[in-house]
């Protein structure tokens, strides 16, 4: 998935998309592309920690999807990961300016 991550970048919208990722944190796997990001920074008035935390509260619901299992000697539990993203979203939440609006965004096309 394309996406922008630069802090310093010159333009606004760039520099925006990166905060929010950089608050995720959505740096390297990029769970969502620079669109999505642009929606929650929307919906949620321009406000970077209110848009982080919507976002992690959606990969909060997709990991909590994952069953547990184990194969080859590799376990994976997605509700680890889901508990992390729980956990982010209420941290980012307590430090927006207003309250979220979480959107039905697809993350995993």
């Amino acid at each position: 998935m394309a996406g922008s991550y630069d802090l310093n970048s010159s333009d606004p919208m760039v520099r925006a998309i990166s905060l929010v990722r950089f608050l995720i944190p959505d740096t390297e796997a990029l769970e969502f592309s620079d669109t999505e990001i642009l929606l929650l920074l929307r919906q949620n008035n321009n406000d970077e920690h209110a848009a982080a935390s919507a976002a992690c509260s959606l990969l909060a619901r997709k990991y909590a999807q994952i069953p547990r299992f184990k194969a080859d000697g590799v376990e994976v539990d997605g509700s680890e990961r889901a508990k992390m993203y729980a956990e982010r979203a209420a941290e980012l939440s307590s430090r927006s300016s207003g309250w979220s609006v979480v959107a039905a965004v697809r993350v995993d096309a």
